[in-house]
């Protein structure tokens, strides 16, 4: 007789068996998922707020060396060519970079630079001349990881401009810490440090969401009215009849511009931005925003960060800005504390928030 095998095979998975592993496997990744993006989106929102907390460091550094804060648009004036001067045009950022530890490139900007040939001046070209070493650079620092579309120059945060929206870059008092063409000095800023915004975060473009983007508004009656600018959208994205800005906000970290690097405090955060021309320079209203739910970081003058609601009480946005309020900088804004937080004078607090 021949020996039987004593081996005994395992029986083999049915159909039905394999169909219901496969169903519990889809569940609880189901399950589990959303938990990790949640956990992941954190990560980056707490990164995103300690870049805030450098770049105010970084403020205020500058601030104890010379003593004022630095100038949000600026430069040394205006040549006969793009690559002979920088055209006014720096952003803050610019004469941030050896308080934030980036000596070499400061270096680079502080210097007469020659490049294939072409000589340019100490502190640049205009920030737009995309040949110029210097501005092609990217920082970690400039740009929350949330941001789903990254470029070589990108920045994900903006100086407050509180709520000047007419003749951003001729403006004759700061109302808020920064202002194109001023230095201001804390001893200004009566509200105090604890409750004036200095550096708020703006989302980088991502097709064509409102965070990112700035609609252009032709009549600009949302200048007088901002409710328009905010009614200028629906479901977090411009109307394909809304012509936008050729470049989305913080498209370029050395720039100046509003649509850039400035923002206002008069739309809630994550609210749409709207420009009056299509000029990179435009006056308009220029939110702050980001890729984080319901709400945005941003960093007040002491260095604190907090994150503010889409909720905020932006007061009636049926009001202009009172013309006054660009020679009598004490005028409270009319855009409740979220406007309230932006100006430096109007005795606010941010436990009013």
């Amino acid at each position: 007789m021949e020996r039987q095998s004593l081996l005994r095979f395992p029986k083999a998975f049915t159909i039905l068996e394999l169909l219901t592993v496969i169903v519990v496997l889809i569940v609880l990744a189901g399950l589990f998922l959303p938990t990790v993006r949640t956990s992941r989106e954190a990560a980056r929102r707490m990164q995103c707020s300690n870049n805030l907390k450098q770049l105010q460091l970084a403020v205020l550094e500058y601030e104890s060396a010379h003593r004022r804060l630095p100038n949000c648009t600026g430069g040394t004036g205006r040549a006969s060519s793009d690559k002979l001067g920088n055209a006014n045009r720096l952003s803050g950022f610019v004469t941030l970079l050896p308080f934030l530890g980036e000596l070499a490139i400061w270096e680079q900007v502080d210097s007469e630079l020659e490049v294939n040939g072409t000589v340019y001046p100490p502190m640049g070209p205009a920030p737009w001349v995309a040949d110029y070493p210097p501005w092609k650079n990217s920082f970690r620092t400039m740009i929350c990881p949330s941001n789903e579309s990254i470029h070589s120059s990108s920045c994900s945060y903006a100086f407050s401009i509180a709520d000047a929206v007419r003749n951003i870059y001729a403006i004759p008092k700061p109302r808020g810490a920064f202002a194109p063409s001023h230095y201001v000095r804390l001893s200004n800023i009566p509200d105090g440090t604890r409750n004036t915004l200095s550096i708020l975060e703006i989302g980088l473009d991502h097709g064509r969401q409102i965070v990112g983007h700035a609609a252009i508004l032709d009549p600009p009656s949302f200048l007088d009215k901002p409710s328009l600018c905010l009614s200028s959208s629906s479901k977090n994205v411009y109307s394909s009849d809304i012509i936008l800005l050729e470049h989305g906000r913080g498209s370029r970290w050395a720039d100046g511009a509003a649509i850039f690097t400035l923002a206002n405090s008069i739309l809630p955060p994550n609210a749409p931005s709207c420009a009056s021309s299509p000029a990179e320079d435009a006056d308009g209203i220029y939110t702050s925003g980001s890729h984080h739910t319901g709400g945005a970081n941003v960093a007040m003058l002491d260095g604190s960060v907090q994150f503010i609601s889409e909720s905020i009480d932006t007061g009636d946005l049926n009001n202009p800005v009172p013309v006054g309020s660009l020679e009598n900088t004490s005028i409270p804004s009319p855009f409740g504390v979220w406007g309230a937080l932006g100006t430096a004078q109007g005795m606010e607090s941010l436990a009013d928030r």
